[in-house]
């Protein structure tokens, strides 16, 4: 009796009332449902939820689209059950609001609704008969690769659901695979010329470009001048820099005597009082190609500074007028593209750096990497003061030594090793973790900072590399506890890490000394500097005299040594929260 009931319910809805609108519909289905559901619960249901199916006008469903339809109707898969049926087609249970929402948002999503006649009582008592089961399985398997390319920048140019930053130029929710980092890379330092400088340190085992990109207001510029990367940069930053240097044409004829008039300017940069020097921050994404949250990281970074300094804000204005910021958001293209934490060569690239110490890894007796080789090349001759290397995998500030130095092989496990900069290290350290959204609550790393020795130990790694061999103070920053999170997600990590960010680079403002060593005559020394009680040296740039290291607040001692000149010391109280021009004059010996 039930079933003839339900019979006579659907005919009437299909056959006899051709014209009745949806309302009409659905109240005939509730109506119909209270005559054959004894309990009732069915009624209850259907009285709340309605049933659609929606389609995909343009494009194939992709898992990110379910994802953000799914987040933004609040859908329960217990209750709403979402049935994919085809690529472009999937069945919901919504209720009027859900309706509502999603009715106002397809455009947005690219979809088409419509609602559903009651086909059979199993359909009705919101049951999924076997048939549709194993569909679903099927097209969820071809949705998560499908998923999987897209998260790479695969096929899908453009985010089916795009979140635009500030400036239009990119959208939070889209990774970048090369070919689509290249064009941004380019866009951007175009529409930028005088505040960015493009150029590559390199090729990838895979002859893939190792991008890299300059911020800072270069009017000022002295420090990097004579850069052999900056030279190497897209033709309209080389006219720009020749513009701005020299305040000339570009007359093809007068190309020679401008080079000139460059290169006795960087000469004689002594006397030159309207140059500025500006101390040089490094940031390094996506070492291993399967942790990609840096990379998109650095993206959007580069975007929102080049943005917010045109608009005149005053944080970001203070770090283009006294610092450059160079960014490389993919160390291993190669691995990014191949979806593997090795380069195309199958080396770790955070193994595969110098080491002081002779151990028994592997990767360091091997050849060293054509992305590791352009990192060394670039780090000594850029005279970066600090550095990070974005990574994933965890959320916590990683800080040296990444090995401990007592056992020749340069190992030992869970064991706490600082440098004697460790109080600047985990200054370095506590500034992003304190300015993230989240890190410094972590409940595995105190204050979401740790060593690297502490927490596990390896050799060849780029931060310990950085502090052994080069100028600069390197941490490393874990960004995220997958490796690769959906799409969707990104705005909520840039969310989570923009003001970190920020608020690292700007540590050489705040932290820092930084001065010129010369002779009496005025020229330029290569000189040794070193604190007291501190172990690390740095030594000053050739090309300009100029040297710069972080250093916290309070009393040193700071000798300054060239060969063929007398030593010179000098006592300085650092006060917090300051940034000291000490030069030195060094007398002959």
């Amino acid at each position: 009796m039930k079933i003839l009931i339900y019979l006579l319910i659907i005919y009437f809805i299909v056959f006899i009332e051709n014209k009745v609108i949806n309302g009409e519909i659905e109240q005939l289905m509730i109506n119909g449902c209270e005559k054959f559901d004894e309990t009732g619960d069915v009624c209850i249901k259907l009285k709340k939820l309605n049933f659609y199916t929606v389609n995909s006008v343009n494009q194939p469903l992709t898992r990110d689209l379910l994802d953000y339809v799914e987040s933004q109707l609040s859908i329960n898969q217990d209750d709403n059950k979402l049935m994919l049926t085809s690529e472009n087609q999937f069945n919901v249970y919504l209720n009027e609001d859900q309706f509502n929402m999603l009715n106002e948002k397809k455009k947005e999503f690219g979809l088409e609704i419509k609602m559903n006649l009651v086909k059979n009582l199993e359909e009705i008592l919101g049951t999924t008969i076997k048939t549709e089961i194993d569909k679903l399985k099927r097209i969820t398997i071809l949705l998560e690769s499908m998923r999987n390319n897209y998260n790479r920048g695969g096929n899908t140019n453009q985010s089916p659901f795009p979140l635009k930053s500030e400036s239009g130029i990119i959208d939070y929710n889209h990774y970048f695979n090369y070919n689509q980092l290249t064009d941004f890379m380019k866009k951007i330092s175009n529409y930028y010329p005088n505040q960015s400088k493009l150029y590559s340190i390199g090729k990838s085992s895979l002859g893939r470009e190792l991008w890299a990109i300059d911020l800072s207001n270069f009017s000022l510029q002295q420090n990097n001048s004579n850069s052999k990367y900056i030279k190497n940069n897209n033709n309209n930053n080389n006219n720009n820099n020749n513009n701005n240097n020299n305040n000339n044409n570009n007359n093809n004829n007068n190309n020679n005597n401008n080079n000139n008039n460059n290169n006795n300017n960087n000469n004689n940069n002594n006397n030159n009082n309207n140059l500025k020097f500006k101390q040089n921050v490094k940031l390094v994404g996506n070492m291993h190609g399967d942790e990609v949250i840096g990379r998109q990281m650095l993206i959007y970074l580069i975007d929102h500074l080049l943005y917010r300094n045109s608009k005149s804000e005053k944080p970001i204005v203070d770090i283009f007028e006294n610092l450059v910021i160079s960014i490389v958001p993919s160390m291993n293209p190669d691995g990014y593209e191949l979806g593997q934490r090795e380069n195309a060569n199958h080396f770790d690239l955070n193994r595969n750096f110098p080491d002081k110490f002779v151990g028994s890894s592997s990767e360091l007796y091997k050849k060293i990497q054509p992305e590791v080789q352009a990192i060394i090349d670039w780090s000594k001759e850029r005279n970066f003061i600090m550095s990070a290397n974005l990574h994933g995998g965890s959320l916590v500030a990683n800080y040296p030594f990444d090995s401990t130095r007592a056992n020749d092989n340069g190992y030992g496990f869970g064991i706490q090793y600082p440098t004697t900069d460790d109080v600047v290290f985990r200054k370095m350290a506590l500034t992003y973790s304190l300015n993230h959204a989240k890190m410094y609550q972590s409940k595995e790393f105190l204050g979401g900072i740790v060593n690297g020795a502490k927490w596990y130990t390896l050799r060849g790694g780029m931060q310990d590399y950085n502090y052994d061999f080069t100028n600069g103070m390197e941490i490393t920053l874990e960004l995220s506890q997958e490796k690769i999170p959906k799409s969707i997600e990104l705005n909520k990590f840039w969310n989570d890490n923009r003001n970190a960010l920020i608020q690292f680079i700007s540590l050489p403002l705040t932290m820092s000394i930084y001065g010129r060593v010369t002779n009496f005559e005025n020229e330029n020394l290569f000189a040794q500097i070193q604190i007291s009680n501190i172990d690390k040296i740095v030594t000053t740039d050739p090309s300009n005299g100029y040297y710069s290291r972080l250093l916290d607040d309070g009393f040193y001692n700071i000798t300054v040594s060239s060969f063929g000149y007398k030593s010179i010391t000098k006592s300085i109280l650092l006060n917090p929260n300051s940034r000291e021009n000490i030069d030195f004059i060094l007398d002959n010996e």
